[in-house]
């Protein structure tokens, strides 16, 4: 939770999506620190300082500014000196000694010491427009997460790409917070942003997504086919051992880890129901052994099925919108009992 700074009484909520899918998507709470900007970037660069005794990865430091140095060679060579040799790109030393003279970044060293107290860098997830009411949303993370090889947020991802942003990568923890464009400057204030609408049919969501397609149909992407990488999807768990849960694009699938019977005559005994496509129940012998009230998005009943394997009862769902889920149930209204 981002501490309350004094003399600022001003209150807006935000999310943090932790980086690891077992734990708990929590709100937060944040305080406006006055001015005209969002608040939020300086509320949580401490949230990603570096720890004592770590450093930044050579080797990845190193690929990013060779990607660097190869863009600003293929778009235009006066930005780096005509004169000026690129450096070798398999050779981090050239690329460590090189970026500190050159406009393509600094040394090992000047980044080091720049992001050691934490940096935070906003994404914009829906951008201010006089259609939205000048409402954005963005989505706040390290700036040097994959420098520091922090591992991919998946979750966090799954928003991305709900939004229309495809093959977008993030590493370590992430929040989501929206600010309200006050002034034709770019002056910003921060607005809450609840858990309930993390939900892929939320109405900034769909409007984001529409808004990214509607600029993108038609034209061609200046920068050429994005790098393919592997896409991470959010799975989990229920602390009480309940059940487990993981997804592809298509489908999610639940695992019901107890209360389930073995034996021939096991199937009759169950009855699985899904209360239009909004939620998961399940009963055995007429008594609910898990009841999921809120998923995270509508599925299609007459596309789901169910299987009993070795005591566990194995639910797939089939998803109604082809996006990645962020969680298996909206966190404030999981109704699980």
């Amino acid at each position: 939770m981002v501490p309350a700074v004094q003399g600022q009484p001003r209150q807006f909520t935000f999310v943090r999506l932790p980086t690891d899918c077992d734990a708990p998507i929590d709100p937060q709470i944040g305080f406006d620190l006055g001015g005209n900007e969002d608040s939020l970037p300086a509320l949580l660069a401490p949230m990603f300082k570096m720890k004592e005794g770590t450093s930044l990865d050579a080797q990845t430091v190193a690929a990013h500014m060779a990607m660097r140095f190869n863009e600003m060679k293929n778009s235009n060579q006066q930005q780096i000196g005509e004169d000026k040799e690129i450096p070798d790109v398999t050779d981090p030393d050239a690329l460590m000694e090189a970026g500190s003279q050159t406009p393509g970044g600094p040394s090992l060293q000047d980044l080091e010491e720049n992001t050691k107290g934490g940096v935070c860098e906003a994404w914009p997830l829906a951008t201010p427009s006089k259609d939205n009411g000048w409402i954005g949303v963005k989505l706040y993370i390290d700036e040097v997460g994959a420098l520091r090889k922090r591992p991919r947020n998946s979750r966090a991802e799954a928003l991305a790409n709900a939004t229309g942003q495809i093959g977008v990568s993030i590493y370590g923890d992430a929040y989501v917070g929206r600010v309200k464009m006050t002034s034709k400057w770019g002056d910003e204030s921060n607005r809450d942003f609840d858990l309930s609408e993390l939900k892929h049919d939320s109405a900034w969501v769909k409007a984001a997504r529409a808004e990214r397609e509607g600029r993108l149909e038609g034209k061609q992407n200046p920068y050429g086919e994005p790098e393919k990488m592997e896409q991470k999807f959010p799975f989990g768990k229920d602390e009480g051992g309940r059940y487990s849960w993981t997804q592809t694009k298509e489908d999610v699938e639940v695992r019901v880890l107890k209360g389930i019977p073995e034996g021939k005559t096991a199937k009759r005994r169950i009855v699985v129901s899904y209360d239009g496509g909004l939620s998961l129940i399940v009963k055995v012998d007429g008594e609910i052994v898990l009841k999921l009230l809120s998923l995270y998005d509508r599925v299609t009943p007459d596309e789901c099925s169910w299987t009993v394997e070795k005591g566990e009862l194995v639910v797939t769902l089939e998803k109604v919108t082809h996006y990645s889920w962020v969680e298996l149930t909206l966190p404030e209204t999981s109704g699980e009992d």
